[in-house]
């Protein structure tokens, strides 16, 4: 993740299909989002598709925690490649 990037970004460039420089397509991005989505609670995930499917904002703790899952799979590069592959 670059240095600058926070959860909210991460969210608002999905959301836009983009992902440090990268053009993702939306078979890409819902991959990368469920696989995030697999760190996080019903509830976060439920929050989560909401902003996605209802534009609706999550709660600041499910932006953290979405952050958090998305730095771990975000710094690895070839876990990253992998998944949107």
């Amino acid at each position: 993740m670059s240095q600058n990037q926070t959860g909210s970004n991460v969210l608002a460039s999905l959301l836009k299909g983009k992902l440090e420089g990268r053009h993702l397509d939306t078979r890409q991005v819902n991959k990368l989002v469920a696989t995030i989505n697999c760190n996080l609670s019903p509830e976060q995930q439920s929050e989560i598709k909401g902003f996605f499917v209802f534009k609706e904002a999550p709660s600041l703790s499910t932006r953290s925690a979405f952050e958090n899952a998305a730095k771990m799979i975000i710094q690895n590069k070839p876990v990253l490649d992998c998944i949107i592959a």
